[in-house]
């Protein structure tokens, strides 16, 4: 991990440091080694995201319903078949279960050209936990494969 370091006094400037950091077998993180000077790394070019729409065409409905039972399933954790069956065939994924008492989905964006076959949505969901009744808002990225009908290929997410 570099770390940029800002110097004040008789030395003004910015001196950047390489830290190495292991993770521990609880998934704790610790430097593991002295750091050590580096050049400024470069910089990162940021494209603008797509613009964001909501799903169009006639399969619009069956997206946004699939999108709602498999967060659904995923969330609460469901019995495994509840979310076996929105599972495209091959597909692997454990629950989260979360302990959520209301899984609410808010939006379901399309995120790029969708094709016949493919989709890839934006979910965007309010969580409400069971067990202090907290809601905190979700957004999942899903990705879609149509053969008889749509089924979730694969997950990433985060809060939004």
């Amino acid at each position: 991990m570099t770390v940029a370091c800002a110097l004040s006094g008789r030395v003004n400037g910015v001196r950047y440091l390489a830290v190495s950091v292991a993770r521990g077998p609880n998934g704790g993180l610790a430097v593991d080694a002295p750091p050590a000077l580096f050049a400024a790394p470069p910089l990162a070019q940021v494209t603008a995201p797509a613009e964001e729409s909501g799903v169009s065409g006639p399969e619009a409905a069956e997206i946004e319903a699939l999108a709602r039972d498999f967060l659904d399933a995923y969330l609460t954790g469901a019995e495994p078949s509840a979310l076996e069956r929105l599972l495209a065939p091959g597909a692997r994924l454990v629950p989260a279960r979360l302990e959520a008492a209301a899984v609410e989905v808010t939006d379901v964006i399309e995120l790029g050209a969708p094709s016949p076959r493919l989709r890839s949505v934006g979910v965007d969901a309010r969580v409400r936990s069971e067990t202090g009744g907290a809601t905190y808002p979700l957004r999942y990225r899903l990705d879609l494969v149509r053969t008889d009908r749509w089924y979730v290929r694969s997950i990433a997410g985060g809060s939004a």
